[in-house]
């Protein structure tokens, strides 16, 4: 017995040295665990908005399809204001731009005309420029150097533009730069104080933080753990490390978004969680000291009394008990307002914390059933006290009780309050007491309500893009969103289509391939590709030229190009594949159609080469400088007569536009007179050079040569026969036709004979020239 009291005082050390520890791990999990929750919402936040910036820098894109860096600045401004408006769509977006292969800027949102700076230092346009370039790259924090503003740059590679691809294939950027204070507000939501939420680049800078002002763009250092946890590929991770800013230490869990090479991190310092630790340990040494100096009093005083040492020990068990007892309720509770009341006198005690959570002085006081009624909202009073009725009232056997509601505290503002408590009941099964705690969740629901609108609008941005989302389980189930029906021609409104029938609405060409890459995906890669969807005509957006026939219904249906990105979710029960889809046809048509015009350009280069050399062949001058300006003459109604064709498209000329190129250095000479007639570029070209020895005939020799001359050229349609009139009045008196043929004489003799298969008839007259020229045009 005589190690018993030395015994009393070491025992209760150690276990309190070992609950402490205890503690202090259940005080860092429970941190993580926090901090963890918060780190996965801003990572999911992050990788909606980051695809939204996606989303719009590859609209930036969309829009300057086809476009060479010449056209795009020469339509600047127009451009300008059509990127102004999609950047209205997302607020965060501060800037949205384009940059040409040589760096410099082409248009953007900013400004109009856009400053012209060289953008080739910028690490993203390094980045994007060499061949084996990403996809996409989001910058480190940089300083605008029109806006003088902290933002980063969220780009891509220009694909599909006018010019021709350098040898790696580089065609410029397209980008938007976000300012991060607009991230990090919605970020501020998220969080829960004390805690701090941030974005962090895998290179360890970070791009925005919701404590502190935005640009701080010193990177981790190396030995932080955030770099070891980058180098083993961890999607996930808590840690301990250091505030770069003050050196504090602080606790760290950080979650890497799904899409993008970014990291969310939640920061907690490291003495937020001792002081928790320390006001938990405070009760334990409440409780913990005292037991333990009444044990050493009881072990001195065991050998003089047993009886008193029993009933004090028995006293001491009962007290444990309740202190147990009430601890375990404390804990459940969460400290946050306790308050018990008496269901047989109706007494209602309130806590210091209670009471401040009500808005009233934090003192602890005892309240009427009425008080409390009086302070809940009048349209969630009677639903609260039925729910408390109904938990204590007659037949009820439930020991917990719970619901959430709104009150007004009296200074006017609206609270919501979680209210949690246990029931104690007698023998008979009556509620005698309930004791429990109201806990302040405004913070909470005014997040939620945050999140949900930010789903809304997510929702609202995808509808107006164009974007259907959609989900495809392995078992065969596809949950399409309304925009995704109507992408595959299915009623917005109506039952979602098996996946039968959504693989039905796919061309057969494409089924097979698109099942392989599905199948691909789902274990667990990303999937990335197009195919062609076969809509009901009554739903489709128009026909395709290679698109149109039945459907397995036969009714009429069109083709439509739609490009599907998706990856797969890993982790569920069932494989799947959840992603976005949008119509690509305009770019597939815009594609098909450059290339022929492409096709059609070289075609038409290489038959006015051949012109070019037949005129240096047969142009004959009595010396080397008029030589050279016959040559120069033809040439240049050669280049009339294709500039003509090019502005539709090398798809033909009007005939009173050429007629108007030709003889418009005559002025009111010329009167023109005929219907609109297209002629087709084989017909334009040879007529054009023809018209123009005619008119060079006149300006020398005929009508044009004398002040007074006019020349009136008329036209008609007979049929598919072309016939024009060419009658010259007023030049010098014709005695008869000229004893020698020239050049332009014999070639406009050739062109309407030999390569337009038709006629020429001349009349000398003495008051003029007068041609008649028929010609047969294509069916």
């Amino acid at each position: 017995m005589r190690w018993l009291p030395a015994a009393s005082l070491l025992l209760p050390a150690v276990m309190l040295v070992l609950a402490a520890w205890l503690n202090w791990r259940n005080a860092v999990a429970d941190a993580f665990e926090q901090m963890g929750r918060s780190a996965e919402a801003g990572a999911e936040y992050g990788d909606r908005a980051f695809e939204g910036y996606m989303v719009a820098a590859g609209r930036v894109n969309d829009r300057l399809l086809g476009m060479t860096d010449a056209q795009v600045r020469a339509q600047q401004e127009a451009l300008h204001l059509e990127l102004v408006r999609l950047q209205s769509e997302n607020r965060s977006v501060a800037v949205s731009f384009a940059i040409s292969r040589d760096g410099w800027a082409l248009v953007g949102s900013l400004s109009y005309p856009i400053p012209q700076n060289d953008l080739t230092d910028r690490e993203y346009f390094r980045t994007l420029m060499p061949a084996g370039r990403p996809q996409a790259y989001i910058s480190q924090l940089i300083r605008g150097r029109d806006t003088g503003r902290q933002q980063f740059v969220v780009a891509r590679p220009r694909a599909g533009s006018g010019d021709p691809p350098d040898a790696s294939g580089f065609e410029g950027v397209v980008l938007v730069s976000v300012n991060p204070e607009s991230l990090a507000g919605n970020l501020r939501r998220l969080a829960r104080a004390p805690d701090y939420l941030g974005l962090v680049r895998e290179d360890g800078h970070t791009l925005v933080r919701t404590l502190g002002p935005q640009g701080n763009n010193v990177p981790l250092r190396p030995e932080h753990p955030f770099h070891g946890v980058v180098a083993r590929g961890e999607r996930e991770a808590n840690f301990h490390g250091l505030n770069q800013s003050d050196g504090s230490q602080v606790l760290v869990a950080v979650r890497r978004l799904e899409h993008f090479p970014i990291y969310a991190a939640a920061l907690r310092p490291r003495a937020v969680v001792v002081e928790a630790w320390r006001e938990t340990m405070v009760s334990h040494l409440l409780f913990g000291v005292p037991a333990t100096m009444a044990l050493f009093t009881l072990s001195l005083l065991a050998q003089a009394s047993r009886r008193r040492l029993a009933e004090a020990n028995e006293s001491l068990r009962l007290e444990a008990w309740r202190s147990e007892g009430r601890l375990s309720r404390a804990e459940r509770m969460g400290l946050f307002g306790s308050f018990e009341i008496d269901l047989r006198s109706g007494e209602n005690f309130r806590s210091a914390e209670y009471m401040a959570v009500q808005g009233l002085a934090p003192v602890a006081r005892i309240e009427s059933h009425q008080d409390w009624l009086g302070r809940v909202h009048e349209e969630d009073r009677e639903r609260a006290e039925r729910v408390v009725l109904d938990a204590v009232g007659p037949g009820s056997t439930t020991t917990d009780y719970a619901q959430t509601y709104r009150i007004v505290t009296p200074g006017g503002q609206l609270k919501w309050i979680a209210a949690r408590a246990e029931i104690e009941r007698d023998d008979a099964g009556h509620a005698v007491a309930m004791r429990g705690a109201h806990v302040d969740v405004t913070s909470l629901r005014e997040a939620e309500r945050a999140l949900a609108d930010s789903d809304a609008r997510l929702r609202l941005a995808q509808e107006a893009a164009g974007i259907g989302t959609w989900e495809w389980r392995a078992d065969g189930e596809t949950r399409l969103s309304r925009r995704m029906l109507e992408l595959w021609g299915f009623d917005r409104d109506g039952p979602q289509p098996g996946a039968e029938a959504f693989l039905s609405r796919i061309h057969p060409e494409d089924r097979e391939r698109l099942q392989a890459e599905k199948q691909a995906a789902l274990k667990g890669g990303l999937l990335r590709t197009e195919c062609r969807v076969l809509r009901p005509a009554a739903t489709g957006t128009g026909p395709v030229p290679d698109g149109t026939g039945p459907v397995p219904d036969g009714t009429a249906q069109v083709q439509a190009w739609v490009m599907l990105r998706a990856s797969a979710q890993a982790g569920s029960a069932i494989p799947s594949l959840i992603g976005v889809s949008y119509d690509v046809t305009d770019r597939k048509q815009a594609e098909a159609e450059a290339a022929l015009l492409a096709h059609e350009v070289e075609h038409r280069a290489r038959n006015a080469l051949t012109v070019v050399v037949g005129l240096l062949r047969v142009t004959q001058a009595d010396s080397v400088e008029r030589y050279a300006e016959l040559v120069e003459e033809r040439v240049q109604a050669l280049s009339r007569s294709m500039a003509l064709l090019g502005r539709n498209r090398f798809r033909g000329a009007e005939l009173r536009a050429l007629l108007d190129h030709e003889l418009q250095p005559y002025g009111t000479a010329v009167t023109l007179q005929g219907p609109a007639v297209m002629l087709q570029a084989d017909l334009a070209q040879p007529l054009s050079m023809a018209v123009h020895e005619l008119a060079t005939n006149a300006a020398k020799y005929g009508a044009l040569s004398q002040p007074e001359g006019r020349l009136t050229v008329t036209w008609l349609l007979c049929g598919r026969m072309l016939v024009l009139e060419w009658e010259e009045r007023g030049g010098p008196h014709l005695a008869a036709p000229p004893i020698h043929e020239g050049f332009g004489s014999s070639m406009i003799t050739q062109t309407f004979a030999d390569r337009l298969s038709g006629g020429i008839e001349r009349e000398w007259r003495p008051e003029g020239l007068f041609c008649r020229i028929s010609l047969e045009l294509p069916g």
